[in-house]
């Protein structure tokens, strides 16, 4: 039978159905997420953008990851091999339990891509650090200074995404 990280090799960056099809065989796997998170650090590049949107799925779907998989997931923040990898754990945070955030360090680890090249990474990384901030209460006014810095980005999605934080999180 071939494994996750092989099933992921298929994958070419683009093809969602690919994910789709991917999640389906392997979802009933025991260490199906614990594979996936491990996977969310792999330095080929399709690999670690495959496995975080099936990570991301996952949670969209009712799933959900324990206090160390959250840990090791925003690791992956600092070792990601691809922007498309960075962009889906960002985008995860929404769907993910604060509880089971326990480490600070977080907060940091998002933080750092609000001034990112990409603008759909600059603005799930505000988004992500106000969700942050919820769980952080010291670092709200980091968040909110994110969030007024955004709202004047260059960038209609950043600007949009900085509106929609404003009126729902903040």
């Amino acid at each position: 039978m071939v494994d996750l990280r092989t099933a992921l090799l298929g994958f070419d960056g683009k093809a969602i159905s690919h994910l789709s099809e991917t999640a389906v065989k392997f979802r009933e796997q025991a260490d199906y997420l614990q594979t996936l998170v491990t996977l969310a650090c792999d330095q080929e590049a399709d690999i670690a953008t495959g496995a975080t949107w099936l990570i991301k799925h996952q949670l969209e779907t009712g799933g959900a990851l324990n206090a160390d998989l959250v840990s090791q997931y925003f690791k992956a923040l600092d070792e990601a091999a691809s922007w498309g990898a960075i962009l889906h754990i960002l985008q995860s945070v929404q769907h993910i339990d604060l509880d089971q955030i326990t480490d600070p360090h977080a907060f940091d680890q998002v933080h750092q891509y609000i001034s990112h090249s990409r603008p759909f990474i600059r603005a799930w990384a505000v988004d992500a650090a106000c969700r942050l901030a919820a769980r952080f209460k010291d670092r709200h006014a980091e968040a909110r200074q994110a969030v007024d810095a955004a709202l004047q980005d260059e960038a209609a999605s950043v600007r949009a995404r900085a509106r929609k934080i404003s009126k729902d999180l903040l």
